[in-house]
């Protein structure tokens, strides 16, 4: 009878742990950053350009030092650039919405300074533009393009409780690659500064 005691209460403990662990293993988060994009503006410098970036994202806890993230997010930024119409580059003005996912690596890459989490992924980012050119005062253009890159997550963990945590982070972006029909109006580098509050379950 003991014995069967002792099992029970084992597989119980077993269990709650069990039960506990796979709780903790995975958390949605939601927040908001600040999103810097720079590219050759109008004036043919290298400018940075500001704009606001809302993110959801789920991350899977597999290890103690190792969890993989998927984050989807959307963007708004006006920034200026160079147009080619037929051989003439044209100064022009942008108002563009960015739609995308990334998946992420994300490592604890010291034990003994858990408050810090590194990673690194890919994105793939949907553009709509509204654009126009100074030199036609009726001109509006829609434009679509594709973009994709890789990303570099640095994570400093503020609250990191059984049930919830909260973050800062930034993020770099790179990509070299636009698929649309404008390919002066692309951007090749982006910083992102933001915050990150998820509930684990």
């Amino acid at each position: 009878m003991k014995r069967i005691l002792v099992i029970l209460l084992l597989l119980i403990s077993f269990t709650s742990l069990h039960a506990q662990e796979k709780e903790n293993s995975n958390v949605l988060r939601a927040g908001t950053s600040l999103l810097l994009k720079r590219n050759f503006n109008f004036r043919e410098n290298d400018k940075v350009f500001a704009g606001i970036q809302f993110q959801l994202e789920y991350s899977r806890k597999f290890t103690s030092y190792f969890s993989l993230d998927a984050s989807f997010f959307k963007s708004n930024i006006k920034y200026s650039y160079l147009n080619n119409y037929s051989g003439t580059l044209v100064p022009q003005f942008s108002n563009s919405y960015f739609y995308g996912v990334s998946v992420n690596g994300i490592f604890t890459p010291f034990k003994t300074i858990k408050w810090l989490k590194l990673g690194f992924g890919g994105f793939a980012e949907y553009s709509i533009d509204y654009n126009s050119a100074v030199s036609y005062e009726s001109y509006l253009q829609r434009q679509r393009n594709m973009i994709y890159g890789i990303n570099i997550p640095i994570r400093f963990y503020i609250i990191d409780f059984s049930k919830f945590d909260l973050y800062a982070y930034y993020e770099y972006e790179y990509t070299d690659k636009v698929s649309g029909a404008d390919k002066d109006a692309s951007y090749f580098l982006n910083d992102a500064f933001g915050l990150m509050f998820g509930v684990k379950f």
